[in-house]
């Protein structure tokens, strides 16, 4: 059988009394402090978060070139070319010939 909220002593003024979000933290990612209470991360919205709370500076986001034009001499013997970005990590560079 159910038991009323009312019944139970103290149980709406405790759960009244508990944040269950932070203040004006809108838009933010949840940290879960050491309380166990849900707060938000500290550091600029630029920040990336890692997943164990820490943050860090946002890098570029990778990019992927397909079809890229190279710069050079093409003349058959010609070992020298420019790509258009430096690849990252430089395994992942791959060049094919006729498709």
């Amino acid at each position: 059988m159910p038991i009323p909220e009312t019944d139970v002593t103290g149980l709406i003024a405790d759960l009244a009394s508990r944040r269950w979000r932070a203040r004006g933290s809108r838009g933010r990612v949840a940290v879960v402090d050491a309380l166990g209470l849900l707060e938000s991360a500290t550091g600029n919205a630029t920040d990336c978060m890692h997943v164990d709370g820490r943050r860090d500076v946002r890098r570029a986001a990778p990019s992927f070139v397909d079809a890229d034009a190279l710069t050079g001499i093409v003349d058959g013997s010609n070992t020298s070319f420019t790509l258009s970005n430096t690849p990252n990590p430089k395994a992942s560079l791959a060049i094919y010939r006729n498709g």
